[in-house]
């Protein structure tokens, strides 16, 4: 199965890993996400899972080290590819031909092999390494490439269908995102939301985020007061949980992921008092839920989307509502263009909606209006004077 989509087959980890020792300088710090290997069905991993690259612009010299490793039973051939990275429109990710792509990898950037022979797992023979190498001087403006590693199925199962036999092959794959960011040495740590003070990104890479939208409402399959009442209300939740979506978009010029943070809070309604008012009164607004999202990829230019939602998992595989029964919700979200260690300008964006339940006191409503309605029915009527009784002497008089 091969062609230019490879999500549906890949192990696709974004960005930014450890870098062998070389010129190029390795950006991403160690976290567990970036280091652990990256696997594909049939027992085929990789190390690192994603590759970002600083380059200095003043170096010469490309290099990092790729770890292939067989963890099946037995050998394994694998086919190692330099291929175009993409990110559509929807955020998934594809694969291209090499040179396809103005800005591709491939142009600076070569690798030593393009098949692997691997021995079954244990072996000393399971593990070799591909290594990326390249020219990069005067690198302007990042590059971004992918490394597919592809897993041959050397003996597929026969099937027999009726007077026909069919082997299916299926080659699972890994993908390694790799991007090139050309960097600028500093002496100054507040430079471009660089922490070590070390280096920078180059003058002619913009990181710039602009914050589009924020919507919030109420989530999760209707019950039955929905079905009764099928109608909403603008900016009003009949009950929770919620969830918050938010756009935005890339203004800068290179490829970078969108961090977006979640804060729900409920609004004071005394808010309006001075701030150290509030607080010796003990009337501070604090969040009650925050939520970091799964980041958007962006490529320049482009839009995306974020979304949390107001539950939060319990210890036991569960998950428990955070949404208040009634009041005003206010969900404010951070947003940043993160590329390698490099963080844009915050964007900050707010949103409102009411938790009322209004079709829950509408229904009760109704049934009291129906039970005063019922006992009005049922009370005995008012009980009308009978005359006196005429006594035996007045009637004979009469």
């Amino acid at each position: 199965m091969r062609g230019s989509t490879w999500a549906p087959l890949a192990v696709v980890a974004l960005l930014a890993t450890c870098l062998a020792a070389g010129p190029g300088t390795a950006l991403a710090r160690d976290r567990e996400g970036q280091t652990r290997p990256v696997g594909a069905p049939g027992g085929l991993a990789a190390t690192p899972a994603r590759l970002e690259v600083g380059v200095d612009t003043n170096s010469a010299e490309l290099a990092a080290d790729v770890a292939v490793t067989n963890r099946g039973t037995g050998p394994a051939h694998v086919h190692v590819t330099l291929a175009d990275l993409i990110v559509t429109q929807a955020g998934a990710y594809e694969t291209a031909a090499a040179g396809q792509t103005p800005y591709s990898a491939s142009s600076v950037a070569t690798i030593d092999r393009e098949n692997l022979d691997l021995n079954e797992s244990g072996d000393p023979g399971a593990t070799a390494t591909v290594h990326l190498s390249g020219n990069v001087d005067h690198l302007a403006r990042p590059l971004y490439g992918a490394l597919i590693l592809e897993l041959d199925d050397q003996q597929p199962p026969i099937m027999d269908l009726a007077a026909v036999r069919v082997a299916a092959q299926v080659r699972p794959s890994i993908v390694i995102p790799i991007i090139l960011v050309p960097l600028n040495a500093t002496d100054d740590p507040s430079t471009n939301g660089n922490g070590t003070g070390l280096t920078r990104l180059a003058d002619t890479i913009e990181l710039a985020l602009e914050g589009l939208s924020l919507t919030v409402a109420e989530t999760g399959s209707p019950g039955p007061l929905d079905r009764l009442i099928p109608i909403s209300l603008p900016g009003v939740a009949d009950h929770g949980p919620l969830v918050a979506s938010t756009s935005v978009q890339n203004h800068g010029n290179a490829f970078g992921r969108a961090f977006t943070k979640y804060s729900f809070a409920g609004v004071n309604p005394v808010g309006w008092l001075p701030e150290s008012l509030r607080g010796s009164f003990g009337s501070d607004e604090h969040p009650y839920l925050e939520v970091d999202a799964a980041p958007a990829a962006l490529m320049p230019d482009m839009l995306g989307e974020t979304r949390a939602v107001s539950t939060y998992a319990t210890g036991r595989g569960g998950e428990l509502d955070s949404t208040p029964w009634f009041g005003l919700v206010r969900v404010q979200t951070t947003s940043t263009l993160v590329l390698a260690d490099f963080v844009s300008q915050p964007v900050v964006q707010d949103g409102y909606v009411l938790v009322l339940p209004w079709k829950e006191a509408l229904v009760a409503l109704a049934a009291w209006r129906l039970w005063c309605f019922w006992r009005g029915r049922r009370s005995p009527r008012a009980i009308q004077s009978l005359p006196e009784p005429v006594s035996a002497g007045s009637a004979a008089a009469a």
